[in-house]
């Protein structure tokens, strides 16, 4: 049965944001990530903002040599390298289908 509308407080957040959170943990800098994501730095920082809203907390230590996680981020970071490689595995199964 479909879960009511009412049930849904917001809508989820972007699944190309939690992209963008992945590249710059990884990369552990802004600008390496924004250059591998074909994005401009401007728009990678606004997004990670949005998603730190979102969040209601910072997700980065930012400093001139990069980027770390903060504590929160760590957390975050297991689960949305989880939910990115789950989107992978289901855009494989679709490229299978066709």
């Amino acid at each position: 049965m479909p879960v009511p509308l009412k049930a849904y407080r917001r809508l989820p957040m972007e699944l190309k944001f939690l992209k963008y959170f992945v590249e710059i943990a990884e990369q552990k800098s802004m600008r390496k990530a924004a250059d591998r994501l074909y994005v401009t730095q401007p728009n990678l920082t606004r997004a990670m903002q949005s998603l730190e809203d979102e969040m209601g907390t910072k997700l980065f230590v930012r400093s001139n040599h990069g980027v770390t996680l903060t504590t929160i981020g760590e957390s975050l970071y297991f689960y949305a390298h989880s939910v990115i490689s789950q989107m992978n595995e289901i855009e494989s199964l679709k490229q299978n289908l066709h």
